[in-house]
């Protein structure tokens, strides 16, 4: 589903991160899937399948559902004028593209919009860092419309200060790790 970028990049993480959902997906595997991210309190957080597939998600949204599945997740808001904001926002992307024990994870919120593309906001997590070009590689979840791609640091970090137009904040990012309580052990 198009409008299911946020699940989908959750998804991504959660499974690179181990997490097991207590759940069968298919046979005998635990897999995290977007159907399954729909909160067991959906009438009370808000989190439905159904609501998300109509409207997608904002980046409060995003974390919130985050912490209904048990990980640990710091947000960070982008102001484009800040650049004190954008050297901690590289030196991250930095350090966790080269973290070996990948316990760690980026997931970005921005505009498509700014990087010449179709579509508005967008959420997909980072698979890495080129030092000497100062490029991300962004993992597109849209696989249908776009293939995983390398994008300037500084153009990503201008998109997600780009404001969302139902919120009308900046959108952002996202560091998203374990708790170390609900990892696989299979």
């Amino acid at each position: 589903e198009p409008s299911y970028c946020s699940l989908s990049s959750l998804a991504m993480v959660l499974n690179a991160l181990s997490f097991d959902p207590k759940k069968v997906w298919k046979g005998a595997w635990r897999w995290v899937s977007e159907e399954m991210l729909e909160c067991e309190t959906a009438e009370i957080c808000g989190h439905s399948i159904g609501r998300i597939k109509e409207n997608g998600m904002n980046f409060d949204e995003f974390a919130a559902l985050s912490h209904c599945h048990g990980v640990t997740i710091k947000s960070y808001r982008v102001s484009t004028s800040n650049s004190e904001q954008y050297n901690a926002f590289r030196d991250k992307v930095i350090e966790i593209s080269h973290n070996q024990d990948a316990d760690k994870f980026i997931v970005v919120n921005f505009s498509r919009k700014n990087l010449g593309q179709t579509g508005s906001g967008h959420f997909s997590p980072l698979g890495g860092f080129h030092d000497g070009l100062e490029l991300a590689l962004v993992l597109d979840v849209a696989r249908f419309k776009y293939p995983p791609y390398w994008v300037p640091l500084n153009k990503l970090w201008e998109s997600m200060g780009e404001l969302d137009a139902h919120s009308k904040e900046s959108r952002g990012y996202f560091i998203i790790s374990s708790d170390n309580n609900n990892n696989s052990q299979v």
